[in-house]
């Protein structure tokens, strides 16, 4: 998948869920009660998330060594559920 299509589901919202390396990842946000800023959650499920503020922090985190920008551009777009 595209960074663009990243970006257009982080910014309406969407949740995502993939599978790499035989692991489960999701992407989630909630607001941030200090600033009350949106924020976007990523983590391996059952782990500590990675909170960041933007789709390119994001997209910059690495799995693996990999950054994440390039998993979602391997993986077919049939790899994640979106809710």
């Amino acid at each position: 998948m595209r960074a663009e299509c990243i970006d257009l589901l982080v910014s309406t919202g969407r949740e995502i869920e993939f599978e790499y390396n035989n692991k489960r990842y999701s992407v989630t946000y909630y607001r941030d009660r200090e600033n009350n800023k949106r924020m976007i959650s990523f983590c391996e499920f059952y782990q500590e998330p990675t909170d960041v503020k933007t789709v390119d922090e994001l997209l910059a985190i690495k799995i693996d060594g990999v950054m994440l920008e390039e998993v979602f551009s391997k993986l077919p777009d049939d790899a994640f559920d979106i809710f």
